[in-house]
């Protein structure tokens, strides 16, 4: 991937949960956002769907007892008590109608006054972004430029979905917030979600 290293704000973030010890669910965690020790108390379950970024993601925060890898959507069920769901630079990858599935299953596991924060949500298309990153970053100009010329391609390897641009759909259901991004990458934002 050619954009910059994801460099997650967790101080904005816990910021925004205004809780002590929570227990957090970080859905497409990927290789992992977080510091190790960068939990600061709260139980961390983190779950990922690629199996080789997970296992990377285990290695990583072995010596951490906050961190609990979740290796199935079925353990995910069994989780009680979540206080915030992260969605992570994930939204982009997962149609309207299963984010809105998801979204929906969450509340099976979720504690009372929880918050589903996505963050890194893109503001414009996958090929705007592109294009934004040749003067944002121009020693990778030769890689932005590479995928530009063969953009259809990575759009149906990556199924990056457009249509998440636009998720006042989430309004029906839950509070909803639009705040700063936690990662650096400002041409993306965040949203709170809240129980309506």
């Amino acid at each position: 991937m050619i954009f910059p290293k994801n460099n997650f704000d967790s101080d904005i973030f816990f910021k925004i949960l205004n809780k002590n010890k929570c227990a957090i669910l970080d859905y497409g965690c990927g290789v992992g956002i977080w510091n190790v020790g960068g939990g600061r108390g709260n139980k961390i379950y983190l779950y990922d769907k690629n199996k080789l970024a997970l296992k990377y993601a285990k290695n990583k925060y072995y010596s951490d007892k906050n961190f609990i890898i979740i290796n199935s959507v079925k353990k995910i069920k069994n989780l009680r008590k979540i206080d915030a769901v992260l969605l992570n630079s994930v939204i982009q990858y997962i149609s309207k109608n299963n984010l809105k599935k998801l979204l929906l299953n969450f509340d099976k596991v979720l504690a009372k006054n929880y918050k589903i924060i996505i963050s890194d949500i893109p503001k414009f298309s996958r090929l705007i972004e592109l294009c934004s990153f040749l003067f944002l970053s121009p020693r990778k100009f030769l890689s932005a430029i590479y995928i530009i010329i063969n953009f259809n391609n990575y759009i149906k390897k990556y199924k990056f979905y457009l249509n998440n641009l636009d998720i006042s759909f989430l309004e029906k259901n839950f509070k909803f917030t639009r705040t700063e991004n936690f990662n650096k990458f400002k041409l993306r934002y965040s949203v709170i979600l809240e129980k309506s």
